[in-house]
């Protein structure tokens, strides 16, 4: 980010100017994903990170009822999910890769069901080990559209605030080296929201076994019987992470540390309550599990799959196989297929499972019991490796939503800029089928505009610029400037399936010469005197007219003006 005098300072707490979020999708982060790489081993004993999940409350504060609910995954593929949360109102969501190749959507819809404004849904994605998942979005729908959120929510103490809609904080447990000498977990809660603070409050519980995503609810003694880490809600400035390594948090083989965070809004800047931060309303619940392992200590590794199962899709009643192809390290081989993350028993699913322990599965009958997500766990005496999910559905069932995508139209742009400074606040506030992506630009010569960065970028003419979130609908700009060169136009290139759309010019000028000196002679006297008259009276001054005439810096050319300029005048 950068300070008003155009310092760059570490992004460590996100922009410094909050703005209210855009009316579009509610977009939050809801997924911690746990890497099952190999880790070192900590203090006496080691153990490896073996599978993540994560299960969200979202509460709707939309302006009207929903009946869709959209998680959106970057960096992964439909093949990393192994289980999805099992909706009452919504049943199984649908898993397939995003349009553009880069994300996989997890889509929760019934047209049948609305959620009601205020009300709360659960949903949750199990994803498999060595997934690193990007940034994660939500959105809540309705009729195939983002829905907008213009609404109110009630204050603790009574009445009611505009609603805001702040990403879901993302949570991770990670293995630590704890104080003691043995193990310990380090959990962590990160405002993922880019412009609003949120106040998070912490708890962790090891519980016996795998915890399921079923178990993994706000009122499942799972969640209720974790130990608090915050006596009282700990305020979170965007961009910012808390983390706390407890001792007393120790792991052993095949236990799984639950994690969970309650979030909520805050109300500062919202009616009498000024600048002050403010708790308000829970908006939901945030929860995650990981399952720990100890490491094998073998001399050669674990089994590399070579040939991963492979997704399919056939008609009801038709039968289905998946292989696997692996390599042992000269170790014998054994296999396990597993549905949803769980071993699957020979002749199941009313005998339509058989070689559930082979490298070839078979399915006899497709329906709606056996259609799901399919992997299988290889082992060796030096450890297992899980595969890819392979998705298995009945032809129609695990289809992409059908969207109406509405082009990006840019309606708006505002944007204030400092004279002598190079520096200005830009805002666009598109309107289309979300989401959006943005990329802020300055243009260096008439048909060619050049991306902002978080880092500084030279300019052709010998000039810098830099933007503190050039991916973000809000930016500060800063431009140090080019030799006889003042005046500077910027632009977002806002992007959604549809295409691309430019926003209308926004201006940043950077004088550095004489206030008052308007015709730019390096002197301020008498000559300039009818100019800046003529400055004062006009409605139709050039940004940089406007600069120079603005003796007292207050970025308003008016009469205020006048005496300023007379004191320089006379102080020459």
């Amino acid at each position: 980010m950068l300070t008003s005098n155009g310092n760059k300072i570490q992004n460590t707490t996100g922009t410094a100017k909050l703005r209210t979020m855009l009316v579009r999708s509610l977009e939050v982060a809801a997924l911690a994903i746990l890497l099952a790489a190999a880790a070192p081993a900590f203090a006496q004993t080691g153990y490896t990170i073996t599978g993540g999940m994560s299960n969200f409350d979202c509460g709707n504060h939309c302006d009207e009822p929903c009946d869709e609910f959209e998680v959106e995954i970057e960096d992964i593929f439909p093949e990393d999910v192994v289980h999805t949360y099992h909706n009452s109102n919504y049943g199984n969501p649908t898993v397939t890769l995003s349009p553009g190749g880069n994300s996989t959507i997890v889509d929760y819809r019934n047209p049948n069901h609305l959620t009601a404004v205020g009300s709360i849904e659960h949903f949750g994605i199990t994803l498999r080990q060595l997934s690193a998942a990007g940034a994660i979005h939500v959105r809540w729908m309705v009729n195939g559209q983002s829905a907008t959120v213009n609404g109110q929510v009630p204050l603790p103490g009574g009445g009611s605030a505009p609603a805001t809609q702040p990403m879901l904080p993302s949570i991770t447990a990670d293995l630590a080296a704890g104080s003691t000498g043995g193990d310990g977990i380090a959990c962590s809660v990160m405002n993922t929201d880019p412009f609003q603070f949120i106040w998070i409050k912490r708890r962790a519980l090891v519980s016996q076994g795998v915890v399921t995503l079923e178990s993994l609810m706000p009122n499942d003694p799972v969640v209720t019987t974790t130990v608090p880490l915050d006596a009282s809600p700990v305020l979170l400035a965007p961009g910012q992470t808390l983390t706390v390594i407890n001792d007393l948090i120790e792991v052993e083989d095949n236990e799984s540390v639950v994690f969970t965070a309650e979030y909520f809004q805050d109300l500062g800047n919202v009616g009498p309550f000024g600048g002050n931060h403010v708790l308000g309303p829970m908006l939901g619940n945030v929860m995650t599990a990981s399952i720990a392992s100890p490491d094998s200590g073998c001399s050669v590794s674990s089994p590399i799959i070579l040939e991963q199962p492979i997704s399919t899709t056939a008609d009801e009643g038709h039968s289905v196989d998946l292989r696997v192809n692996a390599d042992g390290n000269d170790l014998t081989l054994s296999y396990q297929w597993l549905k949803e993350g769980l071993p699957i028993v020979e002749g199941g699913a009313g005998g339509n499972y058989h070689s559930v322990t082979s490298d070839e599965l078979s399915i006899d009958e497709l329906n709606a019991e056996t259609e799901g997500f399919y992997a299988v766990r290889v082992t060796n005496l030096c450890g297992s490796v899980v595969s890819d999910s392979a998705l298995v559905f009945i032809t129609g069932h695990n289809d992409a939503p059908t969207r109406v995508c509405d082009p990006v139209a840019v309606t708006t742009f505002a944007s204030e800029a400092d004279c002598y400074n190079g520096y200005g606040y830009f805002l666009v506030n598109p309107t289309g089928t979300a989401p959006f992506t943005f990329q802020w630009e300055i243009q260096t010569d008439p048909e060619t505009w050049l991306a902002l960065d978080v880092d500084y970028v030279q300019l052709p003419c010998g000039g810098w610029a830099i933007a503190d979130q050039p991916d973000a609908a809000e930016t500060y700009i800063e431009v140090i400037p080019c030799d006889g060169v003042e005046n500077y136009q910027v632009r977002c290139l806002v992007t959604n399936d549809c295409g691309s759309s430019p926003s209308a010019l926004g201006q940043l000028t950077a004088y550095s010469g004489l206030p008052g000196d308007m015709n730019r002679d390096g002197l301020l006297n008498a000559e300039d005197i009818q100019s800046f008259v003529d400055a004062v009276l006009s409605t139709s001054n050039t940004a940089s007219d406007l600069c120079i005439a603005d003796v007292n810096m207050d970025l308003v050319l008016n009469v205020d003006d006048v005496p300023f300029f007379v004191d320089a005048l006379l102080n020459q």
